[in-house]
């Protein structure tokens, strides 16, 4: 999977428990659509759909595209974003899981 630059800095996505401003859609949707957020991870096996959360832009004005995982280990991450230059941002990084699903990220 082709990972999309996105523009994001200092973003905060909601938790679990403060999601209620955040739709989630079909992950499939996330390719066709920029102001939508797909999270993937590594489980151990192959790299899975964690979630796609819709109007993720709305957060701050600002539209992340997407997050994908493109390196093995459980529970990792690799995050993508641009800061409206031509050069792209990379970091790796772990976050909390629950069954899979992400309880927390934040860009910065």
């Amino acid at each position: 999977m082709n990972v999309v630059a996105a523009a994001a800095v200092g973003i905060a996505l909601a938790t679990a428990t403060q999601a209620s401003a955040i739709n989630y859609v079909d992950p499939s949707q996330c390719l066709s659509r920029d102001d939508l957020l797909m999270i993937t991870h590594h489980g151990g096996g192959s790299p899975s759909n964690i979630s796609c959360l819709a109007n993720a832009g709305s957060l701050s004005g600002i539209t992340i595209q997407q997050v994908n995982q493109v390196r093995t280990g459980n529970n990792v991450v690799q995050i993508w974003w641009s800061d409206g230059t031509s050069q792209i941002h990379q970091r790796w990084s772990t976050y909390n899981y629950n069954n899979r699903t992400i309880t927390g990220i934040t860009i910065r």
